[in-house]
């Protein structure tokens, strides 16, 4: 990151300005990129700040603080809350020692209808914003998407594998307590649930294709290395490999395109070349990931003849994240009616409500809330 500090007279503006909110979540330490927003903006005479995406989670609302949004400490506390988030103190131990980090904090996180009036009182929040003139509020609305939610069917046993998975993150802490680096879980679950979704990701692509769209794959998984030899079978294909070499055999190799890979020989041009083939309508399937193709390039459809859609394979934790991705393809020109699908997956139990898998029901529901506040009709 490049910062060069400005004279007073000057005029700074941040665009996808939520990438500068406070990453530590914790009002006792700057993040690198909120510490040089707030040097560059206290030295500057005017400051706007640009964002599609607000905040997806409250404490996201830091940022905007930060950039003098409330009057002071005590407003931003009130105000926060008025939401029914409260800011938990750091805890120490008998040695002054930090144990647990302060943290933003929802109360009766699990209980839908709370998290609903959560949302809705932060849509009151930022009109607040607006009307003390210090925020420019576009109302996002996805009412040219169908969004669907697609239930992939996986065994039962996955359960001890991700038992494993958990296993291998609990460590025991400087007080001989058992801790599980809890967002590092989160994370390898759904990476592992990636490959369960494999087939049904090929069959929505094909059926997409045969029916005259384009498609956008966003995975999780990259690959460990280029091509594996076949004398050395550690090195594991990600789902972008085999995503690739399954639709080559169907459409051609001409007909898909990777926007990532873990190949440090791939170069953005080889990237923006797929995009440009992509946007002629060379290629038919784009594969990537949000990261890799949810910011700086535009997948829309801009002719009304060539329809998108986005199959998302494993949703990332944070719905900006996800709105990033979508937005690459739902944009304010688009001239048709975009798809996305989201596949979630829950096992095959007998017994239904032991079917449903944590991580995945959690971002399920999370993200149909959502879209639905997003005016996107929903499927599923």
């Amino acid at each position: 990151m490049t910062v060069q500090i400005i004279s007073n007279s000057s005029l700074v503006i941040f665009d996808e300005a939520h990438k500068i909110k406070n990453l530590l979540q914790n009002t006792d330490v700057d993040a690198t990129r909120a510490y040089y927003a707030k040097l560059i903006t206290d030295t500057c005479d005017r400051v706007l700040f640009a964002t599609a995406t607000p905040c997806d989670r409250p404490y996201d609302i830091l940022y905007l603080k930060r950039a003098g949004l409330f009057q002071g400490d005590d407003d931003f506390e009130t105000k926060m809350g008025s939401l029914g988030i409260e800011y938990v103190q750091p805890k120490k131990n008998s040695d002054g020692q930090i144990v647990r980090k302060g943290k933003w904090s929802i109360s009766k996180q699990d209980d839908d209808e709370v998290r609903a009036i959560i949302n809705f009182r932060m849509a009151q929040l930022f009109a607040f914003i607006v009307r003390r003139g210090c925020m420019i509020r576009r109302e996002i609305q996805y009412t040219n998407l169908t969004a669907k939610f697609v239930d992939v069917i996986v065994p039962e046993s996955v359960r001890g594998e991700l038992q494993a998975i958990t296993d291998s993150l609990t460590k025991m802490d400087s007080n001989g307590r058992m801790k599980i680096e809890k967002l590092k879980q989160m994370q390898r679950h759904l990476e592992h649930m990636e490959a369960y979704k494999i087939e049904e990701t090929i069959e929505i692509a094909k059926r997409e294709v045969r029916e005259g769209r384009s498609v956008i794959i966003f995975t999780n998984y990259v690959d460990e290395g280029d091509e594996p030899r076949a004398e050395d079978e550690s090195v594991k294909l990600g789902t972008v490999r085999i995503l690739k070499n399954r639709l080559a055999k169907l459409f051609g190799d001409d007909a898909v395109g990777v926007l990532v890979s873990a190949n440090p020989g791939y170069e953005d041009y080889r990237r923006l070349e797929n995009v440009d083939d992509f946007q002629t309508g060379k290629r038919r399937i784009l594969i990537g990931t949000i990261t890799s193709g949810g910011t700086g390039v535009n997948l829309d459809d801009t002719t009304g003849n060539a329809l998108r859609t986005v199959i998302i394979m494993t949703a990332p934790l944070s719905f900006i994240n996800v709105m990033q991705g979508i937005g690459r393809v739902v944009r304010a020109n688009s001239a048709s009616r975009s798809r996305v699908y989201f596949l979630f997956a829950k096992t095959d139990n007998p017994i239904i409500k032991n079917r449903s898998i944590a991580i995945e029901s959690w971002l399920k529901r999370l993200i149909g809330y959502k879209f639905q506040h997003l005016k996107s009709s929903c499927g599923r």
